[in-house]
């Protein structure tokens, strides 16, 4: 089980939370699935890349069977039709952050002023998805919500093109670290 959620001090069962039952598929090394996993994960999570080649180290990939919300104690639902994949996963993804990140550094570096992330080190696009996307920059992790979601790769490009042309970020995506 997955869980994700908020504690409440010093009362963890009056707390809400999502809590995801879910099988896990092991990524076997030397296959294209553990392949996409390293080249997708690895930028993510830049700090364990020496794991992965020093100790048996193997990615698994959680395959959601059953969502529920927590809403405290005794406030339990099943939610049906919650999980959301990344519609982009393996080589579309992939194929965009590298085009992000060798043709359009001016525009990552736009989105980190509008953001008002840190801009000591340049940003480096290291994930995306319908809804946002990840920036690394120096140590740190940034997510950066899209307005809409977006559906197609059309509509990525069309998210990051506005993004780079606004003045202000879109009130409605926040970034997080």
């Amino acid at each position: 089980m997955l869980s994700a959620g908020r504690r409440a001090r010093g009362r963890g069962c009056a707390s809400s939370r999502a809590v995801n039952a879910a099988g896990a598929c092991a990524c076997v090394a030397g296959n294209t699935a553990n392949r996409g996993c390293r080249r997708t994960l690895l930028p993510l999570l830049s700090r364990v890349a020496g794991f992965y080649q020093v100790h048996d180290f193997d990615f698994w990939r959680l395959e959601p069977v059953r969502w529920r919300f927590i809403g405290g104690f005794g406030a339990i639902h099943w939610l049906d039709q919650v999980a959301l994949g990344n519609p982009f996963a393996g080589e579309a993804e992939l194929s965009m952050v590298e085009h992000m990140n060798s043709d359009h550094a001016s525009a990552l570096a736009h989105y980190v002023e509008l953001a008002g992330l840190p801009t000591h080190t340049p940003a480096q696009l290291v994930g995306i998805d319908a809804e946002g996307f990840h920036l690394r920059i120096g140590q740190s992790l940034y997510w950066l919500n899209f307005p809409t979601s977006c559906n197609s790769p059309l509509d990525v490009r069309q998210a990051l093109v506005s993004l780079a042309r606004a003045v202000v970020w879109p009130t409605d995506g926040q970034a997080s670290a």
